[in-house]
């Protein structure tokens, strides 16, 4: 941290990972199986099953205010799901109550059934 951080009141962030009780699952789409069908390729995952599924992170990103506002999902740049404020709204407190996060990771799971990608994310 340097001196105009410290003379600002600048903090640093503390929540590195969203992380929640539930796990909400995606809607399949043509776009989510392309973007994670991307990052496996990327990343050289070995095969998925529903019993072993590939862990990773996405970006977690509130847009507009925090009383009202929205959550995206984002995967290689690329957003994969929006959450309106009435299903992310703890998680959307828990960001603002440390100094106004808007950007975060979220745990991300995914496996590929019938040429499909079921894809649940940590919210």
């Amino acid at each position: 941290m340097d001196f105009f951080q410290k003379l600002f009141g600048y903090k640093e962030p503390t929540l590195i990972v969203a992380q929640s009780d539930n796990w909400t699952q995606l809607e399949p789409s043509h776009d989510l199986d392309v973007t994670i069908a991307r990052r496996a390729r990327k990343e050289k995952w070995p095969p998925t099953s529903a019993d072993a599924p590939a862990e990773f992170h996405c970006m977690l990103i509130v847009h507009g205010g925090f009383s009202d506002g929205y959550m995206e999902v984002n995967c290689l740049g690329k957003p994969i799901a929006t959450f309106n404020h009435e299903q992310v709204a703890d998680t959307m407190e828990r960001m603002r109550a440390d100094n106004g996060l808007r950007m975060t990771a979220v745990k991300t799971t995914a496996f590929l059934d019938a040429d499909r990608w079921i894809v649940t994310v940590n919210i």
